[in-house]
């Protein structure tokens, strides 16, 4: 991973957090079963059955665009079953309820799991062609049907690798400003679904990973050439903003933003947990904690989270519960007890300090995810060496002009 180049030349000063996990995911596009399951969608809409070689043209436009959606990431799409750990895309499954399209085992954040199957039925997709009668307009018919089983591919892959519909709402046009008209940018993307708006043309159109899921993608172990670590919660005391735990940022290759995940607990009613960063006006910052999510009861909680201004107190934004519903963020239908900041900009240079906290007299255990856009990102005491970089950057120009 790239890192800002002052911060790489000072890193006692500024150390990012990286791991050592070796790249590489491999996921098995297994058919066992598709045949069937494409007869009877032929049926329910009355198309012609597809011949073998349509079946093989489906899946080879499958593969190309699941290959084509995880670009960048180290993950090797095949119909072979690979040898060793790998994600199973199962598209010969069956469910009774039509409005069910896939299925994933679990939210497996950051890859733990590097074995999880995910389910993706293929009858239940008979909508994406039953506009056409027999064999008309046959390409369109493959195109249509191949676009929609690839997406929600992608999705119930996505949980497996760690992400949530939530998170298609990371798009950078959805702020604070239209959090109740998103003008439904969300459903441009991967983790959209039904409960985000995402209707037939939306399924039928090859999507793509936004900001945020990119970034929660690249702390996924084996997805990357170099897994940022997250890190852990120290054990001195933390509680006000004066003692708050600073916060090391990983500058993330795709999603061009700084990423940051760590891992805490609140073990006492009332326990508060304070986390400082450096942060520049107009930077924009999206900060998740997950804990519902991961945990098993009794041991996830209920989370608050605020964002504080430079002086410690002024709070500019607050979250206790995801909401969500079509084109509302931040309202509509509860998703989760877990807490959201999507997309806030920071008003003024300066240190901000995020405090997570028990929502009642829960106790538990969370991890914090907090990505701010791609500008130098200070570390504690490094604001003078940044003041030093940007002279020397002058200089080297100024030799530059003299030349």
């Amino acid at each position: 991973m790239r890192t800002w180049r002052c911060v790489l030349l000072f890193s006692l000063v500024c150390t990012l957090a990286a791991g050592s996990v070796a790249a590489g995911v491999n996921a098995w596009l297994d058919f066992t079963g598709f045949d069937a399951r494409l007869s009877e969608l032929a049926t329910l809409a009355t198309v012609d059955p597809f011949t073998s070689l349509e079946q093989a043209v489906i899946r080879s436009q499958i593969q190309t665009q699941l290959t084509d959606i995880y670009a960048g990431f180290t993950i090797t799409f095949s119909q072979t079953q690979p040898t060793g750990s790998y994600e199973r895309l199962w598209f010969g499954d069956t469910h009774s309820n039509p409005s069910i399209l896939g299925m994933a085992e679990e939210i497996d954040w950051r890859n733990q799991n590097p074995a999880n199957l995910c389910r993706i039925y293929t009858a239940n997709f008979y909508w994406s062609v039953d506009e056409f009668e027999g064999s008309n307009n046959r390409d369109e018919q493959i195109r249509q049907l191949s676009t929609a089983l690839a997406g929600t591919a992608a999705h119930e892959l996505g949980h497996n690798l760690g992400l949530q519909h939530p998170d298609a709402y990371g798009d950078r046009r959805i702020t604070p400003d239209n959090y109740a008209n998103t003008q439904g940018y969300q459903n441009e993307h991967i983790m959209a679904t039904g409960n985000t708006g995402l209707g037939e043309t939306g399924r039928e159109t090859l999507r793509s990973f936004n900001t945020l899921e990119t970034a929660k993608l690249e702390f996924g172990q084996g997805l990357t050439d170099d897994t940022p670590a997250a890190l852990a919660e120290i054990t001195d005391p933390h509680g006000t903003w004066q003692t708050a735990q600073w916060l090391s940022f990983t500058y993330l290759d795709l999603a061009d933003v700084y990423g940051c995940d760590l891992y805490g607990s609140i073990s006492g009613p009332n326990e508060w947990d304070y986390y400082a960063f450096s942060g520049l006006r107009n930077q924009r910052l999206t900060a998740n904690t997950l804990s519902y999510v991961l945990y098993e009861s009794p041991t996830y909680m209920d989370t608050y989270l605020t964002l504080y201004g430079p002086d410690g107190s002024t709070v500019i934004a607050y979250n206790d519960d995801i909401w969500y519903s079509g084109n509302t963020f931040n309202g509509g239908a509860a998703y989760s007890p877990d807490s959201f900041l999507l997309n806030w900009t920071l008003p003024e240079d300066g240190t901000y300090y995020l405090r997570v906290k028990d929502f009642s007299t829960d106790t538990g255990s969370y991890e914090l995810f907090v990505i701010l856009d791609n500008y130098a990102v200070p570390e504690p005491g490094s604001l003078a060496l940044a003041a030093a970089c940007a002279v020397l950057a002058a200089l080297h120009r100024r030799r530059r002009r003299r030349r």
